[in-house]
């Protein structure tokens, strides 16, 4: 009995060893493909202000910190976008931290709360979930709207928990996750004209890839080769591009160059195709002076750091930074257009108050001078203008509100 009992032990000592050596099951592997497009006007110091009639008009059923009115859908938008692809269900837990910043609105659900105001914390299951319950169609949206254009991109499934209802566990699905919010803004370049070339001076410390010119006025179109600009030397970084009339055709190539840069970075075509889709008319059919250029991952990262559980098996980012209305004339037109605020004529008031609203954020130093300023009828349609454009003010008091309930 005791023999057979000492072997019974040697046994199970062998068996459990054996069970330890065993490799542990490896998580489910899936990539995460991530573009994000960000907008800054010609001064830094106000960029992503002028962005509140935007994120009033996202879909009834975006979530948002703020702000609380929803208005009609406007048109495209600023957005991050994280596209999954997995081969088997996995459950993730997705963290996006704004390095300097916070998160104002994002979809699918995700939790933040008053002690973490600067991240968001998603989780979710990719793939279809075993309960079949939980196999529901993305909600809908207007026929047209950019999601339509994002939802196109073939990825995995995210699958997650919008609360509670009468009947049980809501649950939501959607084709990636998206969030939007304040940051600190990349600093603008300076530019000069020397004759059909520009002179672009950029502060250190920056490198670039793809960077394109594209300037449209009543002339016409010009744009400049694909360049690229590598930084962090000292002292004030500087590139000269010479502009040429661009036709139709020459546009369609750029676009499709551009498909086939954001490929070569890491996102599948049908991603950089839906950024590109949804951004075409700002990147190349914007009035002005536009500059745009891809920021390295890293640089990504910096701004908005992202930790994952599991790890993906792959991380794509790729960003893209556009400067807006970086004609250099354009001090000048804006000066005329906020005198033009006190005219006599209905007409003319009315015209610089479209065109004052158009150019948003690059406007605005024009804007609070005048606000400020003596002129009752130009001090009073500039703020106008503000009130209808600019997120600081409410969500300055917001902050605040928040700041209280915390103490």
């Amino acid at each position: 009995m005791r023999c057979a009992l000492m072997w019974v032990l040697v046994l199970a000592v062998f068996a459990a060893a054996a069970r330890a050596a065993e490799p542990a099951p490896a998580a489910p592997a899936y990539d995460l493909h991530e573009w994000g497009v960000f907008t800054v006007p010609r001064n830094e110091a106000w960029a992503q202000r002028d962005m509140k009639q935007e994120w009033a008009g996202f879909p009834e059923f975006f979530n948002r910190a703020w702000p609380s009115a929803k208005l009609p859908y406007r048109g495209p938008v600023r957005k991050p976008v994280i596209y999954l692809h997995a081969k088997e269900k996995v459950n993730v837990a997705l963290t996006v931290r704004f390095a300097e910043g916070r998160p104002l609105v994002w979809w699918p659900p995700a939790q933040d709360n008053l002690n973490e105001p600067d991240r968001l914390h998603f989780s979710f299951a990719l793939v279809a979930p075993d309960h079949p319950g939980q196999a529901v169609a993305p909600k809908e949206v207007p026929q047209g709207h950019w999601m339509e254009t994002l939802r196109a991109a073939k990825s995995s499934m995210v699958y997650t928990n919008n609360g509670w209802s009468r009947m049980g566990t809501d649950f939501v699905s959607e084709h990636f996750l998206y969030y939007d919010g304040l940051m600190k803004a990349p600093p603008t370049p300076k530019l000069r004209r020397d004759g059909e070339a520009l002179t672009i001076k950029h502060e250190p410390g920056f490198y670039y890839e793809d960077l394109m010119v594209i300037e449209r006025n009543g002339k016409g179109v010009r744009c400049c080769p694909w360049t690229r600009w590598a930084g962090g030397e000292p002292g004030e970084l500087s590139v000269q591009v010479a502009l040429a009339p661009a036709t139709d055709e020459d546009l369609a190539r750029l676009r499709k160059e551009l498909v086939e840069r954001l490929s070569k970075a890491g996102l599948n075509a049908d991603e950089a195709g839906a950024l590109v889709a949804v951004w075409h008319d700002a990147l190349f059919k914007a009035d002005g002076l536009t500059i745009f250029y891809r920021v390295p991952q890293t640089t990504y990262d910096a701004w908005l750091p992202l930790e994952a559980k599991p790890a993906p098996a792959k991380t794509v980012r790729v960003g893209l930074v556009v400067h807006e209305h970086m004609e250099p004339e354009l001090d000048a037109r804006v000066a005329a257009l906020v005198k033009d605020l006190a005219a006599e004529a209905f007409e003319v008031r009315d015209k610089a108050q479209r065109e004052l609203t158009a150019l948003g954020g690059a406007a605005f130093p024009a804007l609070e001078k005048a606000a400020a300023g003596e002129d009752p009828e130009a001090a009073k349609a500039s703020r106008t203008i503000l009130e209808a454009l600019d997120a600081k003010p409410a969500l300055d008091a917001k902050v605040k509100q928040e700041g209280a309930r915390t103490r």
